[in-house]
Formats: structure tokens, C-alpha cells, sequence
């Protein structure tokens, strides 16, 4: 049987992660509390997915958000990270602690992450 590709991986990954954060938000804007659905459901990063691998599948880096607010999110950094700092005090801390980490996943990283979310 053939092993799938990374990048097959990741992307299962990347959309398991976002169900369950979407699930885990209960489909609400943590912004402005509106329930959403479809495009209008926005995974949005805290750390951003390009600036540490470790954190691009932590459910604890991501928030649903609005169509509106994610633009919000990504027009006003610094208001919006004084908001999340606010709102989100624990998620914050942890997320200052492990960006600046470095980690670069191996196939069985991924296959276990992959079930954990499978599950």
C-alpha cells in the first residue's frame, strides 16, 4: 500500500483541526457572538500558520470568526491581539510560551495527529 503524501496529510489535518474548531466554538463568532455557518465561518489563526509549524494545527491558536471580524482580525493587530489577550488570558500565556518554538513534524506526527482528531 502506498504511503500518502506529506502534503495529503497536512491538508487532512488542516481540515480536521478547523471542524473542530468551529465545533469546539460552536459554529460563533468570538467576536461579536453571531452564529455562522459556510464561508462565513472563519478559521482564523492567532499566530499566524506561516510564522510557527508548531502551533498551525493547535486548536488553541485558532478562533472562529465572522467574515467581518477576520477581516477586523487581520486590519487591526494590534487592537484585536489586546482583545484576544483579554478574552482568551490562559490561551494567550500558552501561546507566548510555544511561539518562537521550532518543530518540524514527521509522517507519524502527522498520522497521530490525524487520529486524534479522527476520533
Amino acid at each position: 500500500m502506498k504511503k500518502p503524501k506529506i502534503k495529503t496529510l497536512r491538508d487532512k489535518l488542516e481540515d480536521l483541526v478547523r471542524t473542530y474548531t468551529r465545533e469546539r466554538d460552536n459554529n460563533t463568532c468570538q467576536k461579536c457572538g453571531r452564529h455562522v455557518e459556510g464561508s462565513c465561518s472563519q478559521p482564523s489563526h492567532v499566530i499566524p500558520k506561516g510564522r510557527c509549524l508548531r502551533l498551525r494545527y493547535d486548536p488553541l491558536n485558532i478562533k472562529t470568526l465572522c467574515l467581518f471580524h477576520h477581516r477586523w482580525w487581520h486590519d487591526n493587530p494590534t487592537e484585536s491581539g489586546e482583545w484576544f489577550k483579554k478574552k482568551f488570558p490562559k490561551r494567550w500565556a500558552y501561546l507566548e510560551k510555544h511561539r518562537y518554538e521550532r518543530a518540524g513534524f514527521t509522517r507519524e506526527d502527522y498520522l497521530r495527529m490525524i487520529e486524534k482528531y479522527e476520533t
